[in-house]
């Protein structure tokens, strides 16, 4: 019975002592590396400037705050797009195609995107998926 203490103490010991290790390498490893000049240095005095003006996430031009669309490519550019139902589903859609417009986009992608379908079309998510893997086999063989 005594074995049996002591060999339980002796894994606990162990388990301690190859977890003080453990973060003790974690430590000097995260410590050890060079310092590198701060890239916000100087945000704070681009925060102030005046001049700066709201531009298109899809075109990068510049836009009114007081126009709901880029006058440019139609992207809805309202920053509350995100709250308002209809341009919601516009918005999903825009950032949805952006990340399918790749000629090889990534399996993740392509994941979130029936993630996405699968939650904000419960009802019709077979349909949707059966049309989005069908437009996807024919947008590959192009």
């Amino acid at each position: 019975m005594e074995y049996l203490i002591l060999a339980s103490y002796e894994r606990e010991l162990g388990a301690v002592v190859a977890l003080g290790l453990a973060v003790g390498i974690l430590y000097r490893w995260f410590f050890a590396g060079e310092l590198e000049p701060d890239p916000w240095e100087n945000a704070e005095d681009r925060e102030e400037c005046d001049d700066d003006e709201p531009v298109c996430q899809r075109c990068l031009k510049p836009i009114s705050l007081l126009d709901r669309g880029c006058n440019n490519c139609g992207a809805i550019t309202t920053p509350l797009a995100a709250f308002m139902p209809f341009p919601a589903y516009l918005n999903l859609g825009d950032v949805m195609r952006a990340g399918l417009d790749q000629q090889h986009p990534k399996r993740i992608v392509l994941v979130g995107c029936i993630f996405i379908g699968i939650i904000w079309f419960f009802w019709l998510a077979p349909i949707y998926i059966y049309f989005f893997l069908r437009n996807r086999r024919l947008s590959a063989a192009y």
